[in-house]
């Protein structure tokens, strides 16, 4: 189970930081709702306001926290490829800051950085009006796009691609408070809410992408899923440790970053340090494995990046193969989703995967999610799609659907 972090001040210092995230044109909050790991630096990380933007890995310094994404589309810069459609939220495929304010709160409950509350923040209730939701795929699409993934398998194609599902819907809501709300929610370690003008990302993510401390690096990645039917729900904890579709997916994306990190390892520093480890959150059980390794000296960020970005657990494997069918089969980008956000600071970095999330465009009143799960030979197409809204139940629950 998430270690719950004993931080009372906690709740108060969010709601500080999303008051002020209304004064800057840029902001970007890193949190993890009080569920810490050994290998975590901050149980809360916030920066406003940009003082120098960086647009590609190799302008950001060395020393000095940053903070910001790439979106899934940075995968055509990495690895010369092309996305058919455009997505519906414009981010940036690389966009990082150094803040003109930051503050931090560390797992031993010390703040740090340079920014003061102006008073204790008070977020108003949600309230949002939404109108009617589009689909990229219905159920009866979406099944039968999963038969055609499955003849791919079949011809050997590919081994497990990661097909998603966009929703949509027009929207006047408060970003801040709809934040607020979805970590009271659906609370998640890897949570986060990024402000760029006029276009907001609100994500509960549960799933780290990749770290850095010292020379090490580390990556977990999720595939396994199973929807909470109460709080002790012992017995669908012990059938997703059994599950052996749900092994076969996680074991296939862990040989993906073994794979991945050997690129930018020393040889023989590769290893699993968990292996299919099933954590539970608030309204699900995730199975999760753990993969770490030594960075070889002289590897620079774009380096890391382009060996293990876009992350296996979003895509599948072969990896650049399956990124091409999931264009082809998707019908749009999936841009910031998909994605990954977190910080550089003095040589070190953690990064989430930008999955449990919601978009806003404020201009277009524009709100949106995506949703997806891993297909192989054994799956099942209405049990697949069953699982995406099992994924989507926080987010649902957030927004009163």
């Amino acid at each position: 189970m998430p270690e719950h972090a004993p931080f009372s001040s906690e709740p108060a210092l969010l709601l500080d930081w999303l008051e002020e995230s209304r004064q800057h044109e840029e902001a970007c909050i890193l949190w993890s709702s009080g569920i810490g790991d050994e290998r975590g630096t901050w149980l809360g990380l916030a920066g406003f306001g940009a003082e120098t933007v960086y647009t590609r890995l190799s302008e950001i310094p060395a020393k000095g926290l940053h903070l910001g994404w790439t979106s899934y589309e940075f995968k055509n810069a990495l690895h010369g490829l092309q996305s058919r459609c455009k997505p519906a939220f414009e981010w940036p495929e690389c966009w990082f800051m150094k803040p003109r304010f930051w503050q931090g709160l560390d797992r031993a409950g010390r703040i740090h950085g340079d920014w003061q509350p102006h008073s204790l923040g008070s977020i108003s209730p949600l309230r949002a009006q939404l109108g009617d939701w589009s689909s990229s795929a219905n159920p009866e699409r979406y099944e039968q796009t999963v038969s055609r993934i499955r003849r791919h398998i079949v011809d050997g194609d590919f081994y497990e691609l990661n097909y998603c599902v966009s929703f949509e819907a027009s929207a006047e809501l408060d970003p801040q408070a709809l934040f607020a709300q979805l970590v009271q929610v659906s609370p998640a370690p890897f949570a986060c809410f990024v402000k760029k003008g006029n276009l907001y990302l609100l994500s509960s993510s549960p799933e780290r992408f990749l770290q850095k401390r010292e020379a090490k690096l580390l990556s977990q990645p999720i595939k396994g899923t199973r929807r909470r039917q109460s709080m002790d729900d012992e017995q669908v904890v012990a059938e997703l440790e059994r599950a052996e579709k749900d092994r076969a997916e996680n074991i296939m994306i862990v040989d993906l970053v073994r794979n991945d990190l050997s690129r930018v390892c020393l040889p023989g520093t590769v290893q699993v340090d968990e292996l299919c480890r099933v954590y539970s959150f608030e309204h699900v059980h995730q199975m999760i494995s753990t993969v770490s390794g030594t960075l070889q000296e002289g590897m620079s960020l774009e380096d890391i990046w382009r060996a293990s970005f876009p992350m296996g657990s979003m895509t599948g494997a072969p990896k650049r193969t399956v990124m091409e069918h999931i264009d082809r089969y998707e019908g749009f980008a999936r841009g910031l989703y998909s994605g990954s956000v977190g910080w550089f600071h003095d040589g070190n970095f953690d990064f989430n995967v930008v999955i449990r999330a919601l978009q806003f465009d404020q201009d277009k009143g524009l709100l949106g999610y995506h949703v997806g799960g891993a297909i192989t030979f054994d799956s099942d197409p209405k049990a697949e799609y069953q699982e995406c809204l099992d994924k989507a139940a926080g987010l649902r629950s957030t927004l009163g659907i």
